[in-house]
């Protein structure tokens, strides 16, 4: 049994009140058991419960509060060497390595993680103890993030109460189940395998995002409709324009290649609708503008940055001219969006990101009008999370009592801008507006401080929609954590699950929970870590934690983020759902599903990430022209063989990955000369993703879309040599093993 013990001032017999000249003694022979060190509470508690250690890891920084007091690594150097002699220390003898000093790079947690980490990989224990409730409160959470990610059970060891230890999953259920979080992202594929009890809905909407129509179409006239499904919902569900229009939404934020192609689509759409709706009240000059510019953006030769420059001409002419239509074409931001997509580059440039505030108000509208989803759930008793996000973030945090000398606390509202200021600066991936969500997290000694820091927060932040509130008072005895955690976990989940959309009073459906470690009680810290994690859990959005020291600003806890879902252990589930998004060869989902599990999911995830690079990326200026037709072989082989019976979704992928990554338009438009790539470019023209709607007629079948490939694959020269990437694609899949 390995204990992890972070060496503060407590073990050295001070305080941080001490000051120089105050006697530096690691032993405290003569002191009371409550003024005992905090190591020797620790394993004076353990030897009472009959929990035997074996060996014990010294976490220490090369600092420390005090100029005067020098370094902590010399300190617990010195405990160490005392644990070592003969008569050894605090009943305990530890030889050789048995006891060791990890150095910290800093007091901080996610310092501690990485020489921890170490540590354990070194030296890997069966079992971990990590003690919790001296000051050093940062690193010993690092440390405890650390067992979890090395695959080591792990369990706390409050200091006050060493005799009765406990593990995370006592206080957080342990991951089994991410259906909340697969209907939280709309991964409905993943959905028909994770709850086959409503596979019939998650069916039909998976075909939906994927704008199936004619799947649909038949899939609404078998007995294995969902009965809830009411005519009308039926009629509209199969029409292309309600598929094109969930599929953007649901997808918009993702960035593969198909995401890139519904965004132009969509914008079709919208602005046809808002012709139509607009129509009453243009005038004839108006009109003609706009009915000029929607017959280009259908047309095939205006898929390049030519639609955002016809737009913003459009535009120009609409000088005091208002309107739904005016809404849209002056979103400059839009503009830019589908001005990227239409380079068929964006899906190289990463995802997410704050959208127009046009699409927010449209998929706003959608979930509210069209969003099939909101009745089937609504009647089945499940939630529904806005399309978009709510752009909210919830951030908890404890509040210690106020510092002697700061009789205004500047500094406790110094700390709270600062972590404000983070929240803003890192939220900017969400789709809407961050909007933050504070929750100061108090006792009985610290509710009147937390009330006033609350009440002065929302006075400084000009944000109106910016809230801070108080949980509290809490217990803080030791031993108190899961009375604590339950008070904070009922407070948080006090209003109904989401229903669609946004609810501003509620804190269902915020987009990520932040955990700032700073100093308090650490029942209370522990409490509130517990309660954020399962928070994120239960509502399936990102979870961060970052530490708030003195004068060291807000630090994450670990280099990714501070991401916590990976230390709770969901591999199993998280590397089915990435194989199954491998196989329709939806890149990026996998790539972020793995991201949230452990490094050994991460590493794949990189390699995932590499893949989708090699089949849209262009390979730079060193790639000749046999190496470019090479590369566009290997591409298309890996679609034929990845998507046999996806034949639109094949056709689209594979017109995408020639162009422009490998071959650039005016060459691609020389190279339609041959009819085996005119064929391929026509049936991917067939597909919803490009011009199906605008054109009728059918989508390419299965058979269709083996021919053009493999003729387009033959054309451009290729050879047996065409499997490298199918191979690496079989490398990713055999690097998932079934069991996770």
């Amino acid at each position: 049994m390995l204990l992890v013990h972070a060496v503060g001032a407590g073990d050295l017999g001070l305080s941080a009140r001490s000051v120089e000249g105050d006697p530096v003694d690691p032993v405290g022979a003569d002191a009371e058991p409550r003024h005992r060190r905090p190591l020797h509470k620790t394993l004076a508690g353990l030897d009472k419960a009959g929990i035997a250690v074996d060996r014990l890891l010294l976490l220490a920084t090369p600092s420390s509060e005090h100029a005067w007091l020098g370094p902590y690594t010399e300190h617990a150097e010195r405990v160490a060497e005392l644990f070592r002699r003969p008569a050894g220390l605090f009943g305990h003898r530890f030889t050789g390595d048995d006891v060791r000093v990890a150095r910290t790079a800093a007091p901080a947690a996610g310092a501690a993680l990485a020489a921890t980490a170490a540590e354990l990989a070194a030296r890997p224990p069966e079992t971990c103890l990590v003690t919790s409730g001296t000051g050093a409160y940062a690193m010993g959470f690092g440390a405890l993030l650390a067992a979890p990610q090395a695959d080591v059970p792990v369990s706390v060891v409050p200091v006050d109460r060493a005799d009765a230890p406990y593990r995370p999953p006592d206080l957080v259920p342990r991951v089994e189940s991410l259906n909340d979080w697969l209907l939280r992202q709309r991964h409905f594929d993943e959905l028909v395998l994770a709850d086959p009890a409503n596979a019939d809905v998650w069916g039909l909407l998976a075909e939906r995002q994927r704008c199936r129509t004619d799947t649909l179409r038949r899939a609404l006239r078998s007995p294995t409709v969902p009965p809830e499904l009411g005519r009308g919902a039926r009629d509209r569900l199969h029409k292309p324009g309600t598929a094109i229009r969930a599929a953007f939404f649901e997808r918009v934020v993702r960035g593969e290649a198909l995401d890139q192609s519904l965004l132009r689509r969509w914008y079709v759409l919208e602005l046809e609708k808002r012709i139509e709706d607009d129509a009453p009240g243009l005038a004839p000059r108006v009109r003609a503008r706009l009915d000029e510019l929607l017959a280009a953006l259908r047309r095939p030769s205006d898929e390049t940055h030519g639609m955002a420059d016809r737009i913003r001409a459009t535009a120009a002419h609409l000088d005091g001219v208002r309107g739904r239509c005016a809404d849209l074409l002056t979103d400059s931001a839009l503009t830019d969006l589908v001005g990227a997509a239409a380079t068929h580059r964006a899906q190289l440039t990463g995802a997410g990101g704050l959208l127009p505030k046009t699409i927010q108000q449209a998929a706003d509208r959608w979930q509210k009008d069209e969003d099939a989803l909101v009745g089937l759930a609504a009647k089945r008793g499940l939630p529904v999370w806005p399309v978009l996000g709510s752009g909210d973030v919830l951030v908890l945090m404890c509040v210690g009592l106020r510092p002697d000398g700061d009789p205004a606390d500047a500094g406790g509202l110094d700390g709270l801008e600062r972590v404000y200021d983070w929240v803003l600066r890192q939220s900017k991936g969400l789709a809407r507006p961050p909007r933050v969500r504070l929750r100061l997290l108090a006792t009985e000694e610290t509710a009147e401080r937390a009330g006033s820091l609350a009440a002065r927060m929302k006075s400084r932040v000009s944000d109106p929609a910016f809230e801070a509130a108080v949980i509290g008072p809490l217990p803080s005895a030791a031993g108190s954590e899961a009375d604590a955690k339950a008070r904070v976990a009922a407070a948080l989940g006090g209003a109904d699950r989401p229903r669609g959309l946004v609810d501003p009073a509620s804190l269902w459906g915020v987009d990520e929970v932040v955990l700032v470690l700073n100093p308090g009680k650490p029942v209370t810290v522990n409490a509130m870590i517990f309660a954020g994690i399962e928070w994120s859990l239960r509502t399936g959005c990102r979870l961060r934690a970052v530490a708030l020291g003195r004068g060291d600003g807000v630090v994450p806890v670990d280099q990714d983020g501070g991401r916590v879902l990976c230390r709770l252990g969901p591999d199993a589930p998280l590397a089915a759902l990435a194989r199954d998004a491998l196989a329709r060869l939806d890149l990026r989902r996998a790539a972020d599903v793995l991201g949230h599990g452990s490094p050994a999911l991460a590493t794949v995830a990189a390699r995932v990430r590499a893949l989708h690079r090699a089949l849209y990326g262009d390979p730079g200026t060193a790639a000749d022209d046999p190496a470019r037709r090479l590369l566009g072989a290997q591409r298309l082989a890996l679609i034929a063989a990845v998507l046999p019976d996806r034949p639109e979704a094949a056709c689209h992928l594979a017109v995408e990955a020639l162009r422009p990554g490998l071959f650039d338009f005016p060459r691609w438009k020389r190279m339609l000369a041959h009819p085996a790539f005119a064929d391929l470019n026509a049936e991917r023209n067939r597909t919803p993703y490009a011009h199906l709607l605008d054109r009728g007629g059918s989508p390419p079948t299965e058979e269709k879309a083996r021919k053009r490939l493999d003729a387009a694959r033959r054309a451009l020269r290729g050879t047996a040599a065409d499997g490298r990437l199918v191979d690496e694609y079989r490398r990713l899949m055999a690097a998932l093993p079934e069991s996770g």
